[in-house]
């Protein structure tokens, strides 16, 4: 019996298909990212699965992978492609970060879509959230605003997520802070996900239950808002 070593190299073909892949990918990114830079917003890059959302380049700080629960960060765009590219499932979104320059005594921004879950009613509030705070969507939509209150607390403002009764989790986003009544400052957590969210029942997350503030309306689950529109 003959032993031979080397290594093995893919076929001509195997190379050439994955190049095109690469280039198709690089391609609709690039179609995608244009259309962003325009003040639009759609998928960026994907190869099957579900499509991910462009967060405005204004409020994007890197560009995250994504297959199922796994997700990478990553600042250069060309590696984010070619994940996708050779990764059937993935999806690239462009990830929100607060505007430059918050202070957290900004006025709350102005929501472009209207609330689609909610539960405050505008009673006292005290702090500390201490049952889950939940909703429920009935078809897929497009969260574009997110709001979490922390009256009082004047902490910096952490983080916000969703997470899907199947334990998918969308986030976290690292939340912008917006002043409050009588000039509390950071009484206002809040982001711009521009994500898509299927239908199902949710659970929001805020990094700081100690200081998310509640009322008797809520029964102890903490107070937000999500605005947005079916997709």
């Amino acid at each position: 019996m003959t032993n031979f070593k080397g290594t093995i190299s893919p076929s001509p073909r195997a190379v050439d298909d994955r190049r095109r892949r690469e280039t198709i990918a690089i391609l609709l990114l690039a179609a995608c990212f244009m259309a962003a830079l325009l003040g639009s917003s759609g998928a960026l890059a994907r190869n099957g699965g579900e499509p991910g959302t462009v967060a405005k380049p204004e409020t994007a700080s890197a560009f995250v992978w994504r297959l199922g629960a796994s997700a990478l960060e990553t600042e250069d765009l060309q590696q984010a492609v070619s994940l996708v590219a050779q990764t059937p499932g993935a999806i690239v979104v462009a990830q929100w970060s607060p505007p430059p320059g918050n202070t957290g005594m900004e006025l709350l921004p102005a929501p472009s879509d209207p609330p689609i879950a909610q539960n405050g009613a505008g009673g006292l509030t005290r702090p500390g959230a201490t049952r889950a705070t939940e909703f429920t969507l009935n078809a897929s939509t497009v969260v574009t605003q997110i709001m979490t209150y922390h009256f009082g607390a004047t902490n910096q403002p952490g983080s916000i997520s969703l997470q899907h009764e199947d334990g998918t989790v969308y986030g976290p986003w690292q939340a912008a802070g917006a002043v409050g009544q009588g000039g509390v400052k950071n009484a206002y957590w809040w982001a711009r996900p521009n994500v898509v969210l299927k239908a199902g029942h949710y659970f929001v997350i805020d990094s700081d239950p100690a200081t998310w503030s509640v009322e008797i309306a809520t029964q102890r689950a903490g107070i937000f808002t999500l605005w947005g529109h079916s997709n």
